[in-house]
């Protein structure tokens, strides 16, 4: 832009300038945001990566039933949790509960037993 008057021309140069983040601030926003995204956003942003039929049920034996914890869910909130290790199981609870609550679906219970042995099952 240039300046009209001659008395702030260098004006501009002498002005802080906001710091230019580094690859790593940006990678650490991004898995910021990634921790704290839903499972359905962070289903959505991920799919792309995750070949469908590796989370589709199966048609005999383990994951073939349709439970709380289905494969699909039990591996979104598996990734959430890794995605942010302080996090507890009761947090990842909590959100499978609102993932169902989302879709109007019956909540499972509060208890993390279920999920931890849903997570054991992942191949």
């Amino acid at each position: 832009m240039k300046h009209a008057t001659p008395f702030f021309a260098d004006f501009t140069r002498i002005l802080p300038r906001r710091a230019r983040r580094s690859a790593q601030d940006r990678l650490r926003a991004k898995a910021h945001a990634l921790a704290q995204a839903t499972l359905c956003q962070l289903g959505k942003l991920c799919a792309p990566w995750i070949p469908a039929q590796m989370l589709a049920p199966t048609e005999t034996k383990a994951n073939s039933r349709q439970r709380s914890y289905a494969q699909s869910v039990t591996f979104w909130a598996f990734l959430s949790q890794v995605l942010s290790p302080q996090t507890s199981c009761r947090e990842m609870v909590r959100k499978v509960q609102l993932w169902h609550a989302a879709r109007r679906r019956p909540r499972p219970a509060s208890g993390t037993a279920a999920y931890c042995r849903a997570r054991s099952r992942l191949p």
